[in-house]
């Protein structure tokens, strides 16, 4: 019993040791002004996600991309990603949005825009509500 009450004690000074050497002294989301919390200065960068992004030559047309890859129209839909739910979810029989979006942003590292141009930031696309930690994907209106 010793030993194991002993080996737990050992690991546990183990883990507060890599902790402190990675910098995470106190705890994630402390109140203390000098918390370090990566990625929030996003919140209100695209405050539209995906329409913020994909109006511009540079990160590409959205109706653009969809005709190049054989999308039929969605000239319908008023709000992105809200409006492509109804088709892209297990319920609309076609590729789940939130496997389709993250494989076109997450995949081919060296040559994907979104990981080397625009740093891959997950607050691009999604809010998090600070006080709570909820996660919501942002929309915006499909301006054509």
């Amino acid at each position: 019993m010793k030993k194991q009450h002993g080996f737990t004690i050992l690991a546990a000074m183990a883990v507060g040791a890599v902790g402190l050497s990675l910098g995470l002294s106190q705890p994630l989301g402390a109140d203390d002004e000098t918390a370090d919390n990566p990625g929030t200065e996003q919140i209100g960068a695209y405050p539209h996600g995906c329409v913020d992004c994909h109006t511009s030559d540079e990160a590409g047309d959205l109706d653009e991309l969809l005709t190049e890859i054989g999308h039929p129209p969605v000239d319908d839909i008023e709000i992105i990603p809200d409006g492509c739910i109804e088709c892209h979810s297990d319920e609309g029989g076609f590729w789940p949005m939130d496997e389709l979006t993250h494989l076109a942003h997450f995949s081919h590292p060296p040559e994907n825009a979104f990981l080397t141009d625009y740093d891959a930031d997950c607050l691009h696309c999604h809010a998090m509500d600070m006080e709570t930690g909820a996660v919501t994907v942002k929309s915006g209106p499909a301006e054509r």
